[in-house]
């Protein structure tokens, strides 16, 4: 620490064009001190692209030594790219009017307890500020009414501003903000979050995202990229496990895109607005997949493997084409057990593709939850065998089966079978 500010004070800085500092708490006032000095004797002439980071310097750093040195920045028309200033006891009344006049930078002003809204007032205008984080302070309604357009913008663990209060902020911002950042912010729930998306999706060419809890809301349009960039950059998120993507229509290209960012690790996939697509869905299962939600389709998947495409367990909880279904169940290795829990919309075509699927894989148990409406089950199926079937139990008044070789009827009371006859007798 003591070498970078020693650096700070060489004349040799004026052949730098760019410099970062990291202060510790109790070298604050010196280095400010120290680098005002070089400014006011034009020693760092060629200093126009600086990252300073006075994070944590709480009691060493005042509004009042802040405002100097933003204005000393000012005066000698150095440029910032980054500044610092969370986890300290500013108010930031009167510092901010410092940006006007500054390229594209990103301001991180998270932990700041003491932040007026008021002060805030000062960022609209901000004409070229890319990035602001205001996450873990008392930003209100009031507060994000002030700001200008951005690409990234941060609010993790705000609890004082509401739906309202960011819905009326959002028509300044959207034709811009590529990412907003939700992160434990209870008051913004899925609803809200929804009407974000659709109206992103609405009124912008290009693509937005949302991350709340571990989960990203997308609305695709041009420029996916852009947002995976920026959500590379966030300091909170972690690994995402949870995708929604609002788009009527998926491509390749923005799945190669998906995959290719490295804080996606998706386990639940939802697309509210676009059809089960089977082609598109083998490029989703390079992500470790536990469940899958289109239009009229959800599915489950147990222990399934990257590596060697198996799975353990198959649910299909709803389908509007049990075709595609078993076209994308088809694509696995290998699988151990296949669950309908939507039987009643199975057709007898279905059922005889389900059995024929069974017998090919050599899926050993097959379970249909639901009952169809159709109470005979008749087909030729010369050389194939019943899967260890669990449908029975929740299909009743299905009365009669028949397989190649393999007659069965049932007359039931109430919800049993009453009497079962079998022809001819198969062992076991």
């Amino acid at each position: 620490q003591r070498r970078i500010l020693d650096y700070w004070n060489m004349a040799e800085i004026s052949d730098a064009l760019s410099l970062a500092a990291k202060v510790l708490e109790p070298e604050v006032p010196v280095f400010f001190q120290n680098f005002c000095q070089g400014l006011a004797q034009k020693r760092y002439a060629c200093l126009f692209d600086a990252a300073l980071d006075v994070g944590f310097a709480r009691f060493y750093l005042s509004d009042a030594m802040l405002r100097y040195f933003l204005q000393q920045l000012q005066e000698q028309q150095v440029a910032l790219r980054v500044l610092n200033l969370s986890d300290n006891f500013l108010t930031l009344e009167d510092s901010l009017s410092w940006g006007r006049g500054q390229s594209a930078f990103f301001l991180k002003l998270s932990d700041l307890p003491q932040m007026s809204n008021t002060a805030l007032a000062a960022l609209t205008g901000y004409p070229c500020l890319l990035r602001l984080d205001l996450s873990h302070t008392a930003v209100n309604d009031l507060g994000l009414s002030h700001l200008p357009p951005l690409d990234v913008l941060e609010l993790n663990g705000c609890s004082q501003f509401t739906a309202a209060g960011l819905y009326a902020a959002l028509p300044s911002l959207l034709f811009r903000l590529q990412l907003l950042s939700l992160q434990d912010v209870a008051q913004i729930g899925s609803e809200v979050i929804e009407k974000l998306l659709l109206d992103a999706q609405k009124y912008r060419g290009k693509s937005f995202g949302l991350v709340q809890d571990g989960a990203l809301f997308l609305a695709l349009n041009e420029g996916v990229g852009a947002v995976l960039l920026h959500l590379k950059a966030l300091n909170s998120p972690g690994t995402i496990k949870r995708l929604t993507l609002f788009t009527p229509q998926l491509n390749g290209q923005d799945f190669d895109e998906l995959l290719a960012c490295e804080r996606l690790l998706i386990e639940e996939l939802t697309l509210p607005q676009s059809q089960f697509d089977p082609a598109i869905f083998p490029l989703a299962l390079q992500w470790p997949l536990q469940k899958i939600q289109c239009l009229g389709t959800a599915i489950e998947l147990t222990g399934y493997v990257q590596s060697d495409k198996t799975v353990e367990r198959v649910v299909v909880n709803d389908f509007s084409s049990f075709g595609q279904v078993l076209d994308f169940v088809n694509r696995f290795a290998a699988i151990g057990a296949l669950h309908i829990a939507a039987a009643e919309k199975l057709s007898q075509e279905d059922f005889f593709k389900l059995v024929r699927l069974c017998a090919a894989r050599q899926i050993k148990t097959l379970t249909l939850d639901g009952q169809p409406a159709w109470q005979q089950i008749d087909a030729s199926l010369q050389g194939f065998t019943l899967p260890e079937t669990q449908y029975l139990a929740s299909w009743p008044g299905l009365k009669y089966i028949k397989f190649g070789g393999f007659d069965a009827s049932f007359e039931w009371q109430d919800d049993h079978i009453a009497t079962a006859t079998l022809m001819p007798f198969l062992e076991g």
